[in-house]
């Protein structure tokens, strides 16, 4: 009998194996989402009489709670200086005037909700976290001895509540989300404010 046993705990191995195997395969997590830059090539510049474009980030993030923008995929400072890249151009490096962007805020802050509590909250699935997320920045065409000639100010402005299970993957989807939707913000206001305030130095 012993080796009877011994027999069929040899026959059936691989196959316990196997079925172990595909099992830590099926659990194992997803991959993390691939984020494209969020960039404004697709949009026109606006093209100034100015030698050049400076782009300064004067806000620090404090890498502390309750402020996490540093965990967006794409950091909303960076988003704010590809905008900046991507659509101010300046036209004429002979020119004495040049154009300064400032980024004055890029913060996102983590506010944790109120769960539902006792017996009820353990069958509720409850919003978890509100994230408030508020970036702005300053547009300054300076003359040669570096006064402001013209300025505008812009900012924006996003708030979303997550559910308490949600996974890594949708969390970072979400930020994602909420930085190009920022930006769609952030663009539309600056584009009208530029071109209204800025002339005779908008050449297109």
């Amino acid at each position: 009998m012993p080796r009877r046993l011994a027999a069929l705990a040899t026959l059936f191995a691989p196959l316990a194996l196997t079925v172990f195997l595909v099992a830590a395969c099926s659990s194992a997590p997803p991959p993390p989402p691939q984020f494209a830059d969020i960039r404004f090539t697709n949009k026109p510049p606006i093209v100034l009489r100015a030698s050049i474009v400076d782009i300064r980030d004067e806000y620090e993030p404090p890498f502390k709670p309750p402020f996490v923008e540093q965990t967006f995929p794409i950091p909303p400072a960076r988003a704010v200086a590809n905008w900046a890249r991507d659509r101010l151009k300046a036209t004429d490096p002979s020119s004495p005037q040049r154009v300064r962007v400032t980024i004055t805020d890029a913060s996102v802050k983590e506010i944790d909700l109120r769960l539902t509590p006792g017996l009820r909250g353990a069958f509720t699935k409850d919003q978890s976290q509100r994230y408030d997320a508020s970036v702005a920045l300053r547009v300054d065409l300076l003359d040669d001895h570096g006064s402001p000639v013209r300025s505008v100010t812009a900012s924006a402005t996003r708030s979303r509540t997550v559910a308490e299970d949600i996974t890594l993957n949708d969390r970072d989807r979400v930020f994602y989300t909420m930085t190009e939707q920022l930006m769609q913000d952030l663009d539309q206001d600056l584009d009208s404010k530029i071109r209204g305030s800025f002339d005779p130095y908008v050449v297109s």
